[in-house]
């Protein structure tokens, strides 16, 4: 499978800690890298298979590490974060 993540592009945000694959599944596993911004309200960053032309994983689980970064400590309850497959519109999760 082989996924890679690119946070190196104008406006992305978000550090990896770690990309996880076993067998159909992934999980990318990211915390905040504010570079001048709000560090709990905005990430950025690039999901794609290695190479171009790998299949994508049949579950692919996006982690949020906050290390209580989010005012009024690590409460998560209403963060629902937004996503954007390529070709497609916006989602919130």
């Amino acid at each position: 499978m082989g996924l890679k993540v690119n946070n190196r592009f104008p406006g992305a945000n978000g550090r990896v800690i770690a990309v996880r694959e076993s067998g159909d599944k992934a999980e990318i596993v990211f915390a905040a890298e504010p570079k001048g911004g709000a560090e709990s309200l905005w990430y950025c960053f690039r999901v794609a298979a290695e190479g171009g032309e790998s299949p994508a994983p049949a579950k692919l689980t996006i982690t949020q590490q906050f290390f209580g970064t989010i005012e009024g400590g690590a409460v998560t309850d209403g963060a629902r974060p937004v996503y954007q497959p390529e070709g497609q519109g916006w989602y919130r999760a």
